[in-house]
């Protein structure tokens, strides 16, 4: 379950009670003239007092108690009105069960998990802070309520209230709780500007990575439907990224590198459909690094998304990838950006040496659910593609990206480390999955950017030439290469 997906409560029903209402004592009747005893006034001189035969009306009676059989209806029904948008007729509803003893924490949890997850955080906060009980209502709710706080950046509130949530010393709830925590001190950095900080720039990918130096053979991509849904692929998180920046060697550079490789590979994957067009994001510090995710993305950034300048994508993936000893969590969670709600979230855990297949087993399970159609077979050369992937397939995702945004001035050249090496581990890996185009083009369009920027490898390059040199579109780039 990803850091930032409103939770909701299991509906089961509360027995309401109330005392009956009570009767208003009568007032003993008086004579016009009959003398009444003034007591002293309480209010400052020169304000005048009510007339002594003011009778003010009773006060009205409790609210009938809601049967418990009607909660789980109007929740229901108030779930509905947030979906079509119309927020005060689910607050009439919400407060309306509220107020006739409906407040029990199956209750509570449910309203701030719908409210949040239709992107009604402020309307989460103006309900559900002033009754919170962290004892009689527990920990989601609670933690519902943080994120709402986190969304709108309200960090002093998010940090009592974290404080109150660790203090119910649930274990089950840590992990969760580290994240938030992680994502609190993010808003606190870049309030205060301390830390390593500077501009975050996001890169936005339109078309697979490889073929940015393929360019000059157009006919490799279909043309795409101009009424094809949009859906973004975002970094995944690495829940145990140091929230330090200056702690970032300390995080395995292999999650790091499979962070940005897994939304490239779907993005991949969705370009060769009839009915999507895929964008893949990158998150970088200043042209001088990649910006790793610490929590995945809150509602609210997903939703923006959903707007011109985020690119007006109907639908988003974001995730996470972990490691736990020598095993690799990995989730991807998909989001209907307008509404900022997480409809599936897809997961596997699989040894390292495995992670290329079980990425390609979740890719697989994401495009049956998004109900991908298939290209013709004549709208691309590759229109057919392998169902497989290798983990060294995966670093070449992400080594190909490095590539890329060396040659276009986004990275140092610094950045590269090895670059021989890295061409190296392509050229070897298009040698061994010679029958798989993504290799093959991963590797090329990887070498003919290290050459723009001076950075040869004669072995590699050798390799590539011997396992492209066949294909009829490739010829004239193979060719090109020293």
């Amino acid at each position: 379950m990803g850091l930032f997906d409103f939770l909701g409560g299991k509906k089961t029903a509360r027995t309401a009670s109330a005392p009956a209402p009570v009767a208003p004592t009568a007032l003993p009747e008086q004579e016009p003239n009959e003398a009444v005893a003034e007591a002293p006034s309480l209010l400052p001189a020169g304000f005048a007092s009510a007339a002594p035969d003011l009778h003010l009306p009773p006060e009205a009676p409790p609210l009938e108690p809601i049967d418990p059989t009607e909660i789980e209806p109007t929740l229901r029904d108030a779930c509905a009105h947030l979906e079509r948008k119309d927020l005060p007729g689910a607050m009439l509803l919400y407060e309306n069960l509220l107020a006739r003893g409906g407040d029990a924490a199956e209750a509570v949890t449910t309203i701030s998990a719908d409210l949040g997850a239709n992107g009604f955080t402020d309307a989460l906060i103006e309900l559900i802070a002033p009754i919170y009980d962290p004892v009689r209502h527990g920990a989601i709710a609670g933690i519902n309520l943080l994120q709402a706080y986190l969304t709108v950046q309200n960090t002093d509130a998010a940090q009592q209230l974290l404080d109150v949530l660790r203090s119910l010393n649930q274990s089950d709830l840590e992990t969760r709780l580290h994240g938030l925590a992680s994502a609190l001190e993010q808003q606190k950095r870049a309030r205060s500007g301390s830390g390593r900080g500077g501009e975050i720039n996001m890169i936005s990918l339109s078309k697979p990575i490889w073929y940015y130096g393929l360019e000059s053979a157009p006919t490799l991509l279909p043309t795409q439907n101009p009424a094809s849904k949009r859906i973004a692929f975002v970094p995944l998180a690495v829940p145990r990224a140091a929230a330090d920046r200056g702690k970032e060697a300390d995080v395995d550079p292999a999650l790091l590198e499979w962070s940005r490789a897994i939304p490239l590979a779907a993005a991949d994957a969705f370009f060769f459909t009839a009915n999507y067009a895929p964008l893949a994001l990158v998150t970088l510090r200043q042209k001088l690094e990649y910006w790793p995710h610490s929590v995945e993305w809150l509602p609210e950034q997903v939703k923006s998304l959903s707007t011109k300048e985020g690119g007006e994508c109907d639908y988003a993936v974001t995730g996470f990838v972990q490691a736990d000893g020598d095993q690799v969590n990995i989730g991807l969670r998909v989001w209907e950006t307008a509404k900022a709600r997480a409809r599936k979230l897809f997961t596997e855990t699989c040894p390292r040496e495995e992670l290329g297949q079980r990425v390609a087993a979740l890719l697989k399970q994401l495009l049956y659910y998004m109900e991908t159609q298939p290209l013709p077979a004549t709208a691309s050369p590759i229109a057919v593609r392998s169902e497989t992937l290798s983990t060294a397939q995966m670093t070449g995702y992400a080594q190909s990206l490095d590539f890329f945004l060396t040659e276009k001035q986004l990275l140092p050249r610094e950045q590269l480390g090895d670059a021989a090496l890295k061409l190296d581990v392509l050229a070897e890996n298009a040698v061994t999955n010679a029958s798989d185009w993504r290799a093959i083009a991963l590797a090329l369009s990887a070498q003919v950017r290290a050459q723009a920027v001076g950075i040869k490898s004669a072995s590699s390059s050798a390799k590539i030439q011997a396992v492209a040199l066949h294909i009829p579109e490739l010829e004239g780039i193979v060719a090109s290469l020293s």
